[in-house]
């Protein structure tokens, strides 16, 4: 496999990552809206969203290596993961 084919299979799965993340937001502000106890939301907040917080840190790690590699050259990851990532996230972030 040559350095472009090894870049193009990590571009691919960092892409599938992000949409991985983008549906995993979307299913939490779901649970968020539910009616929930405090110490419920307490656990969700705790559990979850500490998840979905290490997957973010984990796909920017990733897409921050493989800028490194491809010598700073912006790619679609990184334009969807600064640019386009839905605004909820960062305030979901903000209230916790």
């Amino acid at each position: 496999m040559t350095e472009n084919e090894v870049a193009s299979t990590n571009s691919i799965f960092l892409k599938q990552a992000v949409y991985d993340l983008l549906n995993e937001l979307i299913h939490y502000n779901g649970v968020l809206r539910e009616n929930k106890s405090g110490s419920e939301l307490k656990e969700i907040i705790n559990n979850k969203f500490v998840k979905i917080c290490k997957h973010y840190l984990s796909i920017g790690q990733n897409e921050l290596e493989l800028l490194e590699r491809e010598a700073f050259e912006i790619g679609e990851i990184a334009y969807l993961m600064h640019y386009r990532l839905p605004d909820f996230f960062k305030d979901i972030m903000l209230l916790h």
